[in-house]
């Protein structure tokens, strides 16, 4: 079976991010992504940069992610954990480099957030995915399809069969590691 980037679909997809005219933080241009967490079509992730592991975020992290540059507004990430949200991050040499959060009971544009709209419940064995971000001074550097690959694997573990995503037209890198990890669009 060939890899998914290689399959013309795929290649389709990429000419449209790449040309797409689009409003920034539109839930109308977003693509919704499914990934089957029981397969095993998932795509090795290259290996991240040495030094880099992958935990479980805790509310403690929240001053430090509160004074990283793009931060989510004061308050986002404390009410993303009492919404009983987790989220995976990488950390390198003691910084967190990234996260992705997972929502259980219903997906939610910008949660946490002014911005916060459209909500929709989910299966019981499904989790939304959102929030996949890498810090500037990280990007790069393999850390962002790897983390991904270990969201799904926690996801897994913890008895969930699918995950689906939200990912904005323009942000082709989001869009690209998730298709090449066997999510498929829908």
């Amino acid at each position: 079976m060939k890899p998914p980037y290689r399959d013309p679909f795929f290649r389709f997809l990429n000419g449209i991010v790449r040309l797409a005219p689009v409003r920034p933080k539109s839930f109308q241009n977003t693509i919704l992504v499914q990934k089957d967490l029981v397969s095993n079509d998932i795509v090795p992730a290259s290996p991240p940069l040495t030094g880099c592991e992958f935990r479980l975020l805790e509310p403690s992290d929240i001053p430090h992610l509160e004074t990283r540059p793009y931060s989510l507004p004061a308050g986002a990430y404390q009410r993303r954990f009492e919404a009983g949200h987790i989220a995976l991050c990488a950390v390198v040499d003691g910084v967190i480099a990234g996260y992705n959060w997972a929502a259980f009971s219903h997906a939610c544009y910008m949660f946490g957030t002014d911005e916060q709209m459209i909500s929709f419940p989910l299966a019981k064995d499904t989790a939304y995915v959102y929030d996949f971000f890498v810090f500037e001074d990280f990007r790069g550097r393999g850390i962002g399809p790897v983390m991904k690959q270990h969201m799904y694997e926690h996801l897994k573990k913890e008895g969930y069969r699918r995950s689906i995503s939200a990912i904005f037209f323009t942000n082709s890198v989001s869009l690209k590691i998730a298709l090449r990890l066997g999510g498929k669009p829908f």
